[in-house]
């Protein structure tokens, strides 16, 4: 955008080169539009490992990622990574429940999917939502399994008993947040 102004006052600034479009009585104003945003996620996301496509290529580089942050975190402290893309690693899959325990033994991980509808526990973070092999899917969720045994993932409402057992932001977390995420739209 180059200027704002009355129509005479853009009417100064027009050239040769200026293309012209006539809103007839109508208004333009610039703006942004976002149809769906959660503009606090965004900026309490801003503390999780960033493990979108571009950053990481396999199930490794995730691990790695996880195994850096637990050597810089008191044990059990969780370890939260977001925005892989199974489609997009090496291997075509997402982290396993083992890989993650072998990546931070001592601390609860959970790594979320770009779409964050699915993410992936490892068994600290599993046991302490209370979530075991003889754990039912809940409604509207799914405990992924191998041969019968969780793997990790939990996918929707399967998410939620994970969710409450994570350290809860305060209200100047959020505050921060949403200062943090509307500097990035407006960046």
């Amino acid at each position: 955008m180059l200027a704002v102004g009355t129509s005479a006052e853009i009417e100064e600034l027009r050239s040769a080169d200026t293309d012209v479009i006539d809103l007839g009585e109508r208004l333009a104003i610039p703006a942004l539009n976002d149809a769906h945003t959660h503009m606090a996620m965004i900026g309490l996301h801003l503390l999780d490992i960033d493990i979108r496509p571009g950053l990481v290529s396999s199930v490794t580089d995730i691990c790695d990622k996880i195994a850096e942050r637990a050597e810089t975190v008191p044990a059990g402290t969780w370890v939260v990574a977001r925005g892989y893309d199974d489609t997009k690693l090496t291997e075509t899959r997402d982290p396993t429940r083992p890989e993650l325990d072998a990546a931070a033994p001592d601390h609860p991980v959970f790594v979320a999917r770009t779409c964050g509808h699915v993410g992936i526990a490892n068994s600290k973070a599993l046991e302490l939502a209370g979530i075991s092999d003889a754990s039912p899917d809940p409604s509207d969720g799914v405990l992924g399994r191998t041969d019968g045994q969780l793997n990790g993932l939990l996918g929707e409402n399967a998410r939620f008993p994970l969710f409450e057992v994570m350290p809860k932001p305060t209200l100047e977390d959020y505050v921060d947040a949403i200062e943090a995420g509307s500097d990035i739209l407006l960046s």
